[in-house]
């Protein structure tokens, strides 16, 4: 019984090397699934919605850039503005 736990053992351990000495040489899952880099996703200032940057609706430049999900979130925020 216990050269059952030592194999167990010795199993468990080869597999935490193999994780450090690999895991930094892997891609991120999620390129390895769709085969592209993952995106940073921006938050609209209204509704809280995260979207992708390239589908939102810009306002502003550079810093100041505001990412809103919809027209409607764009109009609230406007209108709420002093």
């Amino acid at each position: 019984m216990s050269w059952v736990l030592r194999i167990i053992l010795i199993l468990i351990i080869l597999r935490i090397l193999w994780r450090l000495i690999m895991g930094p040489l892997r891609r991120p899952r999620a390129e390895r699934k769709t085969g592209r880099k993952s995106m940073p996703l921006v938050r609209d200032p209204v509704c809280g919605t995260y979207l992708l940057p390239d589908r939102a609706i810009k306002v502003g430049s550079g810093a100041d850039t505001l990412y809103f999900c919809s027209e409607t979130c764009r109009a609230k925020y406007h209108d709420a503005k002093p």
